[in-house]
Parts: C-alpha cells; structure tokens; sequence
C-alpha cells in the first residue's frame, strides 16, 4: 500500500513540475520613471492588442502596480490614469514591431500625458511571436513644464490575436 502511495505521490510530482515548466512565463519589468523629482519603481506589465483607425498595435504597460484585466479587455486605462488609480507608462508598437511612442501616467499630469513620439529610446531585444523585450529610456522636458526620466527594462508576452 505505501509503494502504490509514494508511486502516487511521485507521478503528481512529475506533473505538477511538468506543468510549471510548460507554463507561459509572466512579464518582467525592473525599472523607474521620475516625474518633477518623484520617483515611481515599475513593477508590472502587461501587454494586449489594439486597433486603431484600422491598424493593429501591440501595447505594453508598464506599471507600479498590476492593472486589473477588466481594464485592460475593455481598455479603460484613460480612466484609471485621469482617476489616478494607476501610475506608469504605456507603450506602442506597429504590427511590424518598430516602437512608435510613450504615454505617461503619473499625478503629476491631470490624466495621461500626450505620446511622447521621437523622444524615448527603446532598444529591441527580441521581438517575435511570443515575447518583446527590451530597453526603454527617455529623458524630457514637457513643454517647461514637467521633466520626465524613464529607465525600464521588460519582457512581456505578445498577446495572440
């Protein structure tokens, strides 16, 4: 009886780490964006498709806190950014892959900023079928009136269409 118990035991062990090791990997992101001084650490992201005006985007959100999904399925980031619920930034990329620009999300703005476009840097690690990753910088001042300094690095599922 114990033989056939531990045979048991063994076999939910082997499954159990082999699911874990066939499990999709979440996002990752290390970073921080300062606005007028106040340091804000990214500690999450996410990542979806949108379409806009008949082109598709892949967007990555990079967060201090996790965004709930409800609010990414039914894209209310503008109301959680002009709420003040979250803070972070937004990027976007074409369905080519090249990097088109930054929104940011912070207290310091009432609501989201405009895109930044031309004035982040982000260097591409990989990004294919199933991951982007890579390295997003940015330092800016807003028309006079905010500096923005942005340091991330990320890598973030690819969302399936």
């Amino acid at each position: 009886m114990m033989k056939w118990m531990r045979g048991l035991l063994g076999l939910c062990w082997l499954v159990l780490l082999s699911g874990s090791a066939l499990a999709a990997e979440p996002g990752k992101v290390e970073g921080k964006l300062i606005v007028d001084g106040k340091e804000l650490k990214l500690n999450s992201v996410v990542s979806f498709l949108k379409e806009d005006f008949g082109k598709k985007y892949t967007t990555v959100v990079l967060t201090e806190k996790p965004v709930p999904a409800k609010a990414v399925q039914e894209d209310k980031l503008y109301q959680l950014a002009y709420s003040k619920e979250i803070q972070g930034i937004r990027l976007r990329f074409d369905d080519q892959g090249k990097f088109i620009g930054v929104i940011v999300y912070h207290p310091a703005f009432d609501g989201p900023s405009t895109e930044y476009q031309g004035f982040a840097d982000f260097t591409k690690t990989r990004f294919d079928a199933s991951v982007i990753q890579g390295k997003v910088s940015m330092d800016h001042q807003d028309f006079g009136e905010h500096s923005i300094h942005l340091e991330a690095t990320f890598s973030a599922p690819v969302p399936k269409p």
